[in-house]
């Protein structure tokens, strides 16, 4: 996704089958960065800027996941719903 997200570490026999811009909630900050869902694991890199104050990669495999939730983006700075 180009110079401002890192790429994830794939490996070889892996496919990717969604990857996009995501934000991840750690406490009172949200991290940015790009997930990517690919047929073994959810991957989340932080951007450049947020890995170099610190953020980290976040590597999960598929079958460890038993919960989800995504929630909309606002302009209004609300959070979830429509604008």
């Amino acid at each position: 996704m180009g110079m401002w997200f890192p790429e994830p570490e794939l490996k070889p026999d892996e496919v990717v089958s969604f990857q996009a811009a995501a934000n991840f909630a750690k406490g009172r900050r949200a991290i940015g960065g790009q997930i990517t869902v690919t047929d073994q694991r959810c991957l989340f890199v932080p951007n450049r800027l947020d890995g170099l104050t610190g953020a980290s990669r976040i590597d999960v495999a598929r079958g460890a996941i038993s919960n989800r939730r995504a929630s909309e983006v606002r302009h209004d700075g609300a959070g979830g719903g429509e604008s």
